[in-house]
């Protein structure tokens, strides 16, 4: 069985549910604000687990955070923009 890496254009929706709500739960027992990258694994018996939690991921274009957003249709510009609004918020 091979390793797979990149989006989840795979997952059923009840697991997009449990990634989003596994990563909520890491995101506030660490206290973060503001952006984060999290990184999970998928296991066989496809269950998942964190790996990282980076509250300070690289968003220079082109680098993991920036085309994980434009893969969800969120263009770099836009992307910038919202980090400089959550920051402005704080």
């Amino acid at each position: 069985m091979g390793i797979r890496t990149g989006p989840a254009d795979s997952l059923t929706d009840s697991q997009l549910r449990e990634v989003k709500n596994l990563c909520k739960k890491a995101y506030r027992a660490l206290d973060l604000n503001g952006y984060a990258r999290m990184d999970l694994r998928l296991d066989r018996e496809k269950g998942f687990y964190l790996i990282e939690a980076n509250p300070n991921p690289d968003i220079g274009f082109g680098e993991e955070f920036a085309d994980s957003a434009e893969h969800i249709k969120v263009k770099y510009p836009k992307l910038i923009q919202k980090i400089i609004n959550l920051g402005l918020r704080w």
